[in-house]
């Protein structure tokens, strides 16, 4: 067995610094495992929630398909007065103009 030549400090660092570019990029590749096993909860869709809300917003249905149950009792309580069926009718454009991640960030994900 021939003995190996010793390193130069420049190839260690070089070593060095490829060892802590493989180390990040397996950090990198758990993380995004991570993200990937918690990401969807749910499977809710903007446009359901948009029809909902337009057709049974003043009853709160939307709120309820959306996961938010004290809400939609407020709606249901408040249904008489038909604040809940202008309100519901805004949300629908707003629900609209969210962006499919945005929308799974925010009612999809735990």
């Amino acid at each position: 067995m021939t003995p190996q030549p010793e390193l130069t400090p420049h190839q260690m660092m070089q070593q060095q610094h490829q060892q802590n570019i493989q180390m990040q990029q397996m950090q990198m590749q758990q993380m995004q495992q991570q993200m990937q096993q918690s990401k969807k909860v749910h499977n809710r869709t903007k446009g359901s929630a948009a029809l909902l809300a337009f057709f049974l917003g003043g009853l709160g249905a939307h709120k309820f398909y959306l996961g938010q149950p004290v809400l939609g009792l407020l709606y249901l309580f408040f249904c008489w007065t038909f604040i809940p069926v202008f309100v519901a009718f805004l949300e629908v454009f707003v629900y609209l103009s969210h962006s499919e991640a945005d929308f799974d960030r925010k009612y999809n994900c735990s």
